[in-house]
């Protein structure tokens, strides 16, 4: 276990074999966002980090949370690193919405909303929580996978969205599954190499039991091809 009361974690890999762990932690009355830095694999597998820090919040007072890695230059050490975390902040404790904030140092965090991404969702009928996310960069450009509910406290209407990289517009992703799921969330996307050596993108998505048909309640994987 590498930590208790905690989830949403995110996992960035580094050149050197060094791996940072940033994710949501249940504290009294409210949800922070936990760092922490594991010198190599056998580290992390046997949960021994050498640096951590609680993020203070900013931006709520009750919840910041489901981080995902932008950009990560560590510059040789924690130091000198450059940080930046994508983040939901809990709006006037009543809609997560899209923030985003920069440690540097691994001592000196900074935050902010990012309501043009909340805008693009809203245009397309996102009136819940806008959450968890990843990026991607096709053709040159960089994107964001997005998840929106449509209606607040309703896990039926979690929907999935493409969106520029500022966030200026949003477009549906129509996610068709064998047996008709609807509700989808938590995206990832990876870059990698398939099985002929080709170049792809694997996707995971987190379908929730509600909305969903009971056999594909879980984790969604698929592929798409990249064309190069």
């Amino acid at each position: 276990m590498l930590d208790q009361r905690s989830s949403q974690g995110a996992l960035w890999h580094g050149p050197r074999g060094d791996f940072l762990l940033a994710y949501e932690v249940n504290v009294p009355k409210a949800v922070i966002i936990r760092l922490r830095h594991y010198a190599n694999l056998d580290a992390l597998l046997h949960a021994r980090f050498d640096r951590e820090i609680d993020l203070p919040r900013t931006l709520a007072p009750t919840a910041e949370g489901t981080p995902s890695f932008e950009r990560v230059e560590l510059n040789g050490d924690l130091a000198t690193s450059r940080i930046d975390l994508r983040i939901h902040y809990y709006r006037e404790m009543k809609v997560d919405r899209a923030a985003q904030g920069t440690l540097l140092g691994f001592t000196n965090w900074t935050a902010r909303i990012e309501p043009s991404i909340d805008r693009a969702l809203e245009a397309h009928g996102v009136r819940g929580n806008i959450g968890d996310r990843d990026h991607v960069e096709f053709s040159g450009r960089k994107y964001l996978v997005q998840e929106g509910q449509l209606t607040p406290h309703d896990w039926t209407s979690w929907r999935v969205f493409l969106l520029d990289d500022a966030g200026a517009q949003a477009w549906p992703i129509p996610v068709q599954t064998h047996a008709g799921s609807r509700s989808f969330a938590n995206p990832t996307v990876t870059r990698l190499r398939d099985a002929a050596g080709k170049w792809c993108y694997a996707v995971t998505l987190f379908l929730p039991s509600q909305g969903n048909a009971r056999s594909e309640v879980g984790t969604l994987i698929y592929v798409v091809p990249t064309g190069d």
